[in-house]
């Protein structure tokens, strides 16, 4: 057996939801409101440099990790972004075991691989990812943490505490429980076997509500779940216009 046989074999995992990356007008006012209205704490801070004129700042609440993202040049590829969606989740990121494997079905089975597997590292270790394109403008970030006890990536400086979370009372965020995704009539079943064909994740629900009595409500859902049941993605379609999705 070669080796490429035993990656194609180990197909790897998805294990947890590790962040969400929020692509704003103001990362530092974003992650502000996260901390006086959700309960949110500061996190981390990335400055901007030369070859990325991007601010970013993370904050935390248990098992949840936001990262907001602003620009800083009106070349820069969130600026475009903003202007045709307004803030919004630019990526979710996932924790996954055996990264050269996912990314290699992935790449198998035709998805868009936007950056290849990289590796960055400081005193607190080694931390590889690579980012795939998914629905829209849209991204998945795979990370693999196994070497990396640093606070969030290399790069990033430690944030002070608010003092406000001391005078507001704890919200009890414990984790993420699923994301979704809201898509055009006709790609629910597309975008679902993407998730099957390149993570590795199963069917989880499915409901049809086409035949719903209420006009311009109507809408088809399915969710795909990793193998551990810890990473759940919803997905809708509108069947009719004008709806909310």
């Amino acid at each position: 057996m070669t080796k490429a046989d035993v990656i194609k074999a180990n197909t790897g995992k998805v294990l947890n939801f590790d962040h969400l990356t929020f692509w704003v007008a103001n990362a530092k006012t974003a992650s502000s409101h996260f901390v006086t209205r959700f309960g949110f704490k500061p996190l981390a801070f990335k400055d901007s440099s030369e070859d990325r004129p991007v601010v970013s700042y993370a904050v935390q609440q248990n098992k949840i990790i936001i990262i907001f993202e602003s620009p800083l040049s009106n070349k820069s590829e969130i600026t475009k972004d903003l202007a045709d969606h307004g803030d919004f989740v630019k990526d979710v990121a996932f924790e996954v075991s055996d990264l050269d494997a996912i990314v290699q079905k992935a790449r198998q089975g035709g998805a868009v691989v936007v950056k290849d597997v990289t590796e960055e590292n400081d005193k607190n270790g080694i931390i590889r990812y690579a980012v795939l394109k998914t629905y829209g403008d849209n991204t998945h970030t795979l990370i693999d943490r196994s070497k990396y006890n640093g606070l969030l990536f290399p790069g990033y400086q430690a944030l002070e505490d608010d003092p406000l979370n001391e005078l507001l009372p704890e919200t009890n965020l414990n984790f993420v429980d699923h994301v979704e995704g809201n898509m055009a009539d006709g790609t629910l079943e597309e975008s679902v076997t993407w998730y099957e064909k390149n993570l590795n994740m199963h069917r989880f629900w499915c409901v049809d509500y086409s035949h719903d009595l209420v006009p311009y409500s109507c809408i088809n859902s399915a969710s795909v779940i990793n193998q551990t049941e810890t990473v759940l993605v919803s997905i809708s379609v509108s069947t009719q216009t004008p709806t909310s999705i």
